[in-house]
């Protein structure tokens, strides 16, 4: 019996963590459906984080009973991090086709392991060097259609998301080894909700909603946000790091697939290439793991960098 149950996950989780990362690609179409509908930038970010974090909070009670005083420092710093992503990513995909944002962002998996690095004093591998470089070149046939006098401030804001993700996931490996994940991501998910609320009184809001837009805002929240979160923690336990950020890898063309077929936007050349360029630039990065010469972490590091 117990056989067949290994047998069971070897196959399911490598599902769901697809699942999840095919989630998180639809997150942009339906961020962009929430704002492109009336919602207003603020408060389509409260509502996700706030609601999200009700929903931890009651599935999760048990564990939210005794949070460290670590834990919370750790969470609020890695909320406010977070919250200024969330921001540069909504003004930017306001501006921006979503396809286009979801491979711009995901340049952040290229410069973790860049950031890493530097922080540790770490040599820089050459693989690491080619994927960095792949992603530079794919950025720039994405985004500087005609030199750099072309760069959109869209693109600028999502390339912004992008540094700042990568940012939470190197404080993530710095602050929260030991700690729980699930208490830290609840004390996140609180601080932006806070600062999302407070920004949202001055902003005000655009109801009344049409109900695209609460479905859309309603699916944020169950799937990417809440449903991905749990596999991502389950995964860990039964699939290697590096297993995982492959999986996840495909996020962006999940958003571009989404993109096509809900939103209607068109695929240029100019964009497949730049996409093959920074998924090449992914994947190359994605198969191998971080040196960790003179870091106090182990390889599971590489995980933290997976998830949005």
């Amino acid at each position: 019996m117990q056989m067949k149950l290994k047998s069971l996950r070897k196959y399911v989780w490598p599902l769901l963590v697809l699942f999840a990362s095919a989630m998180w690609g639809s997150s942009f179409v339906a961020s962009k459906v929430c704002i492109t509908n009336g919602m207003l930038e603020f408060e389509t970010i409260f509502y996700r984080f706030s609601v999200g974090a009700l929903l931890i909070g009651v599935l999760f009670h048990k564990q939210m009973r005794h949070l460290s005083k670590k834990v919370i420092v750790s969470g609020i710093l890695l909320g406010v991090c977070n919250a200024l992503a969330c921001i540069t990513e909504i003004y930017g995909l306001k501006l921006t086709d979503a396809s286009k944002a979801s491979f711009l962002i995901a340049i952040n998996i290229v410069l973790f392991p860049l950031m890493y690095c530097a922080f540790y004093r770490l040599h820089l591998q050459i693989h690491t060097v080619i994927a960095a470089g792949l992603t530079l070149v794919g950025v720039g046939v994405l985004s500087l259609t005609n030199g750099f006098g072309s760069l959109s401030f869209g693109d600028v804001l999502l390339i912004i998301t992008g540094v700042l993700y990568a940012v939470g996931s190197l404080m993530m490996v710095v602050l929260c080894q030991n700690e729980s994940g699930i208490q830290v991501t609840f004390v996140q998910f609180v601080t932006i909700a806070v600062i999302m609320g407070v920004f949202t009184l001055f902003q005000g809001s655009g109801k009344p909603f049409p109900p695209s837009a609460i479905a859309a805002l309603a699916f944020l929240i169950v799937f990417p946000t809440v449903i991905c979160f749990y596999i991502k923690l389950e995964s860990l336990k039964y699939l290697d790091p590096v297993l995982c950020t492959l999986l996840l890898s495909t996020e962006s063309i999940f958003c571009a697939i989404f993109s096509f077929f809900i939103l209607h936007e068109a695929f240029t050349l100019r964009a497949v290439i730049g996409a093959v360029f920074i998924s090449s630039g992914i994947v190359i990065e994605s198969l191998h793991p971080v040196e960790k010469g003179n870091s106090p972490h182990s390889e599971e590091d590489k995980s933290c960098r997976s998830f949005r």
